[in-house]
């Protein structure tokens, strides 16, 4: 048979071997998802030794809000954070079933549960020796998984994690008037013919709207408990009226210098000094 005979079965043959090639890598390399693709949560609760929380998703506010154990708006940045990680969780490989010795560390103490009408309860093990995976068991599956830890990074170690820290904020288009006293500075801005304005005892000036900006959004560092007030000193208040609304919130200052507002609920807002600083730093700006 001549060469050029044989050439064209050799070719299909090369052809051949290269498809069966590609379509076994791609089987072989397929990416296995732990939960379903585009998966929507409406509600998720989190179970480990030092924190219980449940949340849900308000689709008013399209915001989450925290039901238990005490009602408070959530940090929707933890949250979603934690979820999208979450819908990228890939399985590394698929291991053997829980034994009575748990190799894996897997039990009803520590697990996430999402929902959506339908649920996912992911039982959450010891991480591996590279530390960059975790072990896992899906629903009332007796197989642990192997996936990477991502998600695990987001976890909170404690509800004030991820408690909404924003002490107020509003509208600054609809502001009237606003007052800040602290530490015997004060500062006051007005609506005044159709024009903010900085009002001191000596003259007025113009209020930028970067300022205007800065000032409609006060947000804690952390929180602290009621406790905390016993110590502290009263050291001036944050009084604003929004169209024919007043908020009133009084300031303390604690022994570290750190200032410390109530809120309407069980916690109290806690602000560091250099925060509250640069706050101030708005209206001297202006």
């Amino acid at each position: 048979m001549s060469i050029k005979r044989l050439a064209l079965p050799i070719f299909a043959i090369i052809l051949v071997v290269i498809y069966i090639f590609s379509e076994f890598n791609e089987k072989e390399y397929v990416e296995e998802q732990l939960l379903p693709e585009g998966l929507k949560i409406n509600k998720i609760s989190y179970t480990d030794k030092e924190l219980n929380f449940t949340a849900t998703f308000d689709n008013n506010t399209k915001k989450w809000v925290i039901i238990e154990p005490e009602e408070w708006p959530a940090n929707n940045d933890e949250i979603n954070g934690l979820l999208d990680s979450l819908r990228s969780v890939e399985i590394i490989t698929n291991l053997g079933v829980v034994e009575d010795n748990n190799t894996y560390e897997i039990s009803d103490k520590k697990y996430l549960l999402l929902e959506n009408g339908m649920s996912y309860k992911i039982y959450i093990g010891k991480r591996d020796p590279s530390y960059k995976m975790v072990y896992v068991k899906l629903n009332d599956d007796k197989v642990v998984k192997l996936v990477n830890a991502d998600f695990t990074n987001y976890l909170p170690t404690t509800l004030n994690q991820i408690k909404d820290k924003t002490i107020y904020t509003f509208d600054e288009d609809r502001l009237k008037n606003y007052k800040i006293t602290v530490d015997n500075k004060t500062y006051e801005v007005m609506l005044k013919n159709g024009e903010y304005v900085i009002v001191n005892k000596t003259s007025e000036k113009s209020v930028n709207k970067d300022t205007l900006a800065g000032i409609a959004t006060l947000a804690a560092n952390t929180f602290v408990d009621k406790g905390a007030l016993d110590n502290a000193t009263n050291v001036g208040y944050i009084h604003y009226t929004v169209d024919n609304d007043t908020e009133h919130f009084e300031i303390f200052k604690d022994r570290d210098g750190d200032y410390l507002i109530p809120s309407n609920g069980k916690s109290v807002f806690k602000i560091y000094n250099f925060t509250i600083e640069n706050f101030l730093k708005k209206f001297e700006k202006s």
